[in-house]
């Protein structure tokens, strides 16, 4: 998302975005809505000759762009395109890195080593860049933190929508909605959430939905089972109407150990919901306990329910929390400031080697 609105929001004139991937995505229709939307979208193919094959595909399609700046996204670009980049020529690479779970430390380690003049590190909160430095041994002045944005419309869903989604969903009349909305990974940390399930039965009328796609999907849905909570919670895939979801559920829950800046979160709190979350490292750039959000610890199953049922009896103390979820988002967090932060810093490093 975040890339997507940096290419589609950059003016004209200002930078040029070529845009290569490589790993066969699971969200085929994020593929097909940078098609739709004109974007310049490139696929390397990964499979054919190896890793050596690979490779030297992804230089000579780096190479062929003759790019100031190459950008590389997420972990496995860290690696791939920080060499591949490197060996096109290639003077200013940025590894993006968003997370404080920092993947492949030693072998990052290794490289700074190897490749550290060309290297610029971008983040999206202080806890990552703290943990970037820790696990890599980056210097913390050589890395740049711009926060991730989110779009602010404000657009209207239609009642309809939740009685919809009650409806398919075997809702009693009257079920509130806790909505959760994350990869079904490990850092997640869903069984938190099933668990939390478990102890709102017979107790809050609630139902869970779990908006996500992942490799614990069979899983999760297995445990939900022997937990007796697949009744109340509801596993809905993929979403591309999240915006949607968010303005149909009563409550936002995020269970996570580990995050950089989530952009679920972000969009739960553009939406005016009020959220439950964990306290993951860095959560104080995003809220301020007790005033935008309830924030409890990881696996505090107890606390995290009464939180989430203080929150659902106690209607006009949930608005509250959102409207102040909502204000930090428009004073701290749009998706125009996030842009223009990212096109200054490209600016400065295209400065820096002038």
């Amino acid at each position: 998302m975040q890339l997507r609105h940096l290419v589609m929001a950059t003016p004209a004139g200002r930078a040029e975005h070529r845009i290569l991937f490589y790993s066969d995505s699971l969200d085929l229709q994020g593929i097909q809505e940078y098609t739709r939307l004109g974007l310049p979208l490139s696929r390397v193919d990964r499979g054919r000759g190896g890793p050596p094959g690979f490779f030297l595909r992804l230089t000579r399609a780096i190479a062929a762009g003759r790019p100031d700046i190459v950008h590389c996204w997420l972990p496995s670009a860290a690696f791939w395109g920080r060499w591949a980049a490197t060996l096109a020529g290639v003077q200013r690479i940025v590894l993006a890195i968003r997370n404080t779970m920092v993947e492949l430390p030693r072998v990052l380690r290794v490289c700074r080593h190897l490749d550290g003049r060309r290297i610029r590190y971008l983040v999206n909160s202080t806890a990552t860049a703290d943990a970037v430095a820790r696990a890599v041994g980056v210097p913390r002045g050589r890395i740049t933190v711009i926060w991730n944005g989110i779009d602010l419309k404000n657009d209207e869903t239609p009642p309809a929508i939740r009685d919809t989604l009650l409806r398919d969903h075997g809702c009693p009349p009257g079920t509130r909605i806790v909505l959760s909305v994350g990869r079904l990974t490990e850092i997640k940390n869903h069984p938190m959430l099933l668990r939390i399930a478990g102890r709102a039965r017979g107790q809050v009328p609630v139902h869970f939905l779990v908006a996500g796609h992942g490799e614990l999907e069979r899983s999760l849905k297995d445990l939900a089972g022997r937990l007796g909570v697949d009744d109340i919670v509801h596993f809905l895939g993929l979403r591309r109407d999240v915006p949607s979801l968010l303005r149909t559920a009563d409550v936002f829950c995020c269970t996570s150990r580990m995050e950089g800046m989530p952009n679920s979160l972000l969009e739960a709190m553009a939406a005016g919901r009020a959220i439950v979350t964990t306290r993951f490292e860095g959560v104080e750039d995003l809220i301020e306990p007790g005033i935008s959000a309830r924030v409890v610890e990881p696996d505090d199953d107890a606390g995290a329910f009464e939180a989430l049922r203080g929150l659902l009896e106690d209607r006009a103390a949930a608005a509250a929390l959102g409207a102040a979820a909502r204000r930090t988002v428009e004073e701290r967090f749009g998706m125009k400031r996030m842009v223009e932060s990212t096109l200054d810093y490209y600016d400065h490093i295209m400065q820096e080697l002038a």
